[in-house]
């Protein structure tokens, strides 16, 4: 069992992962591919779990001890989908103290890139969750989020993660 954080590294391979198997997730739901990324990070040592009763039905959570990483997932269906999800994981699921949170964007149209940037633009115009900023991720399809927490006050840092599943091979 690991005793740090949620390492970037080991998101970035699980989407890896998940990006070279795109032709099998094409009739996948959200959950199915939550499932399979939640045993990914058993594989790797963290105590993950879906659909876990946190405050709601978490889509992935990741504890060890005190440390907890949140994580709501979404298929991309549109800007407000997405939102729901982010609206979902402030104000139902946390308390503002877990170590991190993220929102999962798995993006089975063409472009991930350009819906990772309008996502961006819409959650800057908009003023949602209490936003205070964004930044860019080190890794590619990712942006950071700074967020006020409504509940506590405090400030929550979400990760927005783009999971680029597209798959249409011309023969």
């Amino acid at each position: 069992m690991r005793v740090f954080s949620l390492s970037s590294y080991e998101i970035s391979s699980i989407v890896r992962d998940l990006e070279e198997s795109a032709q099998y997730r094409k009739n996948d739901s959200e959950d199915r591919i939550t499932v399979d990324i939640v045993h990914m990070l058993h594989r790797a040592g963290y105590d993950a779990t879906h659909d876990t009763d946190s405050r709601g039905h978490i889509d992935l959570r990741v504890k060890n001890g005190a440390f907890i990483w949140l994580g709501e997932a979404k298929i991309h269906k549109g800007y407000d989908w997405i939102l729901e999800g982010l609206k979902q994981l402030h104000t139902r699921y946390s308390t503002g103290k877990e170590d991190g949170s993220g929102i999962l964007i798995y993006i089975k149209g063409s472009n991930a890139r350009a819906v990772m940037e309008e996502w961006r633009k819409r959650l800057e115009a908009g003023n949602e969750c209490h936003l205070k900023e964004t930044r860019d991720g080190s890794e590619k399809l990712t942006f950071w989020s700074l967020h006020q927490h409504e509940g506590s006050g405090l400030e929550i840092s979400t990760k927005h993660i783009g999971f680029s599943l597209f798959y249409n091979p011309q023969k």
